[in-house]
């Protein structure tokens, strides 16, 4: 597993690569102790740059294992993800898009656009409940 960071322009960056933890609990700790950046919302670049770290065999990338990109997003991208997302699904990548529906609505078509099937969105009135369905599922992909 590796986490992504990102927002606006050039504004992507690995938190941790693949190789750096080997349980489930870890990575969720982690995940939920991510600080947001902030700003604008570049969906489809951080899918381009998530895609690159399947491919670096140095931090733990392998071939033949599968592929699942989570993209945590409002669903309001400032540049077309489709692309992107569509590269990533053509590559065996599996999308998922998670949003949580507090301050703004998300929007659904574009996270349906993200991960081209409606069953691997998940809309989570807010952050705490998304917190508890993620523990409880135990990313279970």
């Amino acid at each position: 597993v590796s986490l992504v960071r990102y927002s606006g322009p050039g504004r992507a960056e690995t938190l941790f690569h693949l190789d750096k933890h080997a349980s489930k609990d870890d990575v969720i700790e982690e995940l939920f102790r991510m600080e947001p950046t902030g700003g604008t919302t570049r969906t489809g670049e951080a899918i381009h740059y998530a895609l690159k770290e399947f491919q670096n065999k140095k931090h733990g990338a392998r071939k033949y294992a599968r592929k699942f990109i989570v993209v945590f997003t409002d669903g309001y991208s400032q540049e077309d993800p489709s692309p992107a997302a569509e590269a990533a699904r053509t590559d065996g990548v599996i999308m998922l898009a998670v949003a949580v529906d507090d301050k703004l609505k998300p929007n659904e078509e574009e996270l349906v656009e993200i991960t081209d099937r409606r069953d691997m969105v998940l809309i989570s009135p807010n952050g705490q409940q998304l917190r508890e369905k993620i523990l409880g599922n135990q990313c279970s992909l």
